[in-house]
Formats: C-alpha cells, sequence, structure tokens
C-alpha cells in the first residue's frame, strides 16, 4: 500500500533536472523567512508560464467586485506551504489574499496566532470572488 503522493512524485520525475536546477539557484541566494520574494518570483513566473490565463484570470477576478483600485497585482508574491502546493498538483488554481483589514492602529495579527480575529464582514466579498470566477469560466 502505497501514499496518494506517490503518482505526484512519480509524475515530477519529468522535472527533475529543472527542479534541481532551481533549487540551487534558490540555495545560492538564500531568503530569510516569511521574505522570500525573490524565491516567490521564480515559483510564480514558472506557474504563470504553464497556465497565463488562469494566473491573469485570478489576478482580475476581484476588480469589478471590490473596484479595480483595490486589487493589488503587484503585491509581493510568497510561497505557501506545501500542503498548498500539493492541493494545486489536484486542482489547478492559485491563491490569493483577501485583504482582511487591519486594527485601528494600522497593524495586524497574523493568521495560526492566538490574537489574530477573522474579519466576518469580508466572508460576502470571499464569495462573491469566487463567483465571479466561476460566471467568467462558464461564460
Amino acid at each position: 500500500m502505497g501514499t496518494t503522493r506517490a503518482p505526484i512524485l512519480d509524475a515530477l520525475k519529468a522535472y527533475e533536472p529543472e527542479l534541481i536546477a532551481i533549487r540551487r539557484d534558490i540555495h545560492r541566494h538564500p531568503e530569510t523567512a516569511f521574505e522570500e520574494t525573490r524565491t516567490a518570483r521564480i515559483v510564480a513566473n514558472k506557474l504563470r508560464a504553464r497556465q497565463p490565463r488562469r494566473a491573469d484570470r485570478h489576478r482580475s477576478g476581484g476588480g469589478p467586485l471590490a473596484g479595480r483600485d483595490k486589487v493589488n497585482a503587484e503585491a509581493p508574491l510568497v510561497t505557501g506551504s506545501e500542503d498548498f502546493s500539493f492541493m494545486l498538483n489536484a486542482r489547478p488554481g492559485a491563491f490569493i489574499f483577501i485583504g482582511a483589514g487591519a486594527n485601528p492602529d494600522g497593524s495586524f495579527n497574523d493568521v495560526h496566532t492566538p490574537r489574530y480575529d477573522f474579519n466576518d464582514e469580508i466572508l460576502t466579498l470571499g464569495a462573491g470572488y469566487w463567483v465571479s470566477l466561476v460566471q467568467e469560466e462558464l461564460g
């Protein structure tokens, strides 16, 4: 009995030389945690090259809903955790950040910390974003 990751790892064999080259490049240019801007740019460019239409759609999807002035398509790219990357192997897509707001003093509390307070008012905007993507996809 194997794991569900075995087929994914087999499929990755075709990309092994490219992945090794990327890993070596990243190790030659180390970045500190949560500041992986160069690394994120490399990953994002590879993903965009493989699925440019999908990346553009996710970048533009929130504009009609939130207002184009509130969508930052040039926001810093970040690398996600491996569970998110494995999910994208099963279902092609992209992850976005939906601004959930800041504290009155301008600070914010990171997710997965005891002080994080999810902004329930953002739920309708988030649901609307996904509806707009589906409507665009289905024409």
